[in-house]
């Protein structure tokens, strides 16, 4: 009789796999941990970018309202309050700091209303949470709102304005001290891809007196 030889097998020991495993694993979260973090800063990209595009409309819609004026328009603005107002001709652009803009809510809360009307009194500046006549737009998107604006004369020449506007979008938690957004957005980290804090300040030349 013939003795069957054996045969040598070869595999994986338990503790190869173990490793191999391990290995896996690692990449697996490295990789994950990369993925999420580019989500966010290109989340951060879009939400900065929305920010800039609408401070850049409304510091234009301003300009163009100062530059082809007849009236000079009023510095400082209108102030009964929390409400303010900034009037050139019969254009009126009522606005509130700190004021995020909701459409869900009834009313709706604005920050940046433009309508026709006066500034004097300052009594008679709309309420931006409350019912607003109709004939009005606001001008700044839902999310976001106003930290700072102003429309102000050079010292020396009266026909020089400079319109300065700081913007800000983002719920009340995504700001370094929370519902306060003059402190700025927290890190992206910490999710503050949801947040855009824009600041942009132009001078323009009044052409009509």
């Amino acid at each position: 009789m013939h003795k069957a030889k054996p045969q040598n097998q070869k595999g994986f020991t338990i503790v190869e796999l173990m490793i191999a495993t391990t290995v896996f694993s690692v990449i697996l979260l490295v990789s994950s941990v990369t993925l999420i973090q580019i989500s966010r800063f290109f989340q951060k990209g879009t939400t900065v970018n929305s920010t800039q595009e609408a401070t850049r409309n409304i510091v234009e819609e301003l300009s163009e309202s100062v530059q082809f004026g007849k009236n000079i328009p009023n510095d400082p603005p209108a102030n009964s309050g929390t409400k303010y107002g900034i009037c050139i001709d019969n254009i009126r652009f009522n606005y509130a700091l700190n004021n995020r803009v909701d459409t869900t809510t009834t009313p709706a809360h604005h920050a940046l209303w433009r309508d026709n009307g006066s500034c004097t009194p300052p009594s008679s500046l709309p309420n931006l949470n409350a019912a607003l006549p109709a004939g009005g737009r606001e001008l700044v998107p839902p999310g976001m709102q106003i930290v700072a604006l102003s429309v102000s004369k050079d010292a020396t020449n009266d026909r020089l304005w400079t319109i300065t506007l700081r913007l800000v979008s983002g719920s009340p938690d995504m700001f370094k001290v929370f519902g306060n957004p003059s402190s700025g957005c927290i890190s992206t980290l910490l999710g503050g891809q949801f947040c855009a804090d824009v600041t942009l300040s132009t001078t323009v030349y009044r052409r009509l007196q």
